[in-house]
């Protein structure tokens, strides 16, 4: 089973992708993605930052755009915008305006990350705001 966070704030450390997370406004930690090649950062001041944005992972499925919200035993979990795509995406109301489906990796089309900034901190140089991604196995 696979599960990812929908949307991630990432930052480059010492040349290093880490996710952010909050102590307080002032102190944050760096959670590697790999933890197999480097650890995680605790109890660093957020004034070390140099970069930061937002990461959300979008998939194209029977036509359709959606929010990936990670894998579970072959099948893709959506979060589905309020509109003609969720009768298409068989998708499940949740909550008001708030929709989820649940459909077979096979089935995805095409999948990208989409990035924008995060808070006041800088972009980084050179990263696109868009990249098709690879398509996730069974």
């Amino acid at each position: 089973m696979i599960v990812k966070k929908l949307i991630m704030e990432i930052t480059l450390y010492n040349e290093k992708k880490y996710r952010i997370g909050f102590d307080d406004e002032n102190t944050i930690n760096l959670y590697s993605l790999d933890k197999n090649k480097y650890p995680n950062i605790l109890g660093l001041s957020k004034n070390n930052l140099t970069n930061a944005y937002t990461k959300r992972t979008w998939v194209n499925i029977r036509g359709c755009e959606a929010l990936y919200n990670g894998i579970v035993d072959g099948f893709v979990l959506l979060d589905v915008r309020p509109s003609n795509d969720v009768e298409v995406l068989e998708a499940k109301q949740v909550d008001r305006d708030v929709y989820h489906a649940r459909l077979p990796i096979s089935e995805i089309e095409s999948m990208w990350e989409e990035r924008m900034p995060f808070m006041d901190f800088p972009y980084p140089d050179g990263l696109p705001t868009k990249e098709e991604i690879e398509i996730p196995k069974k």
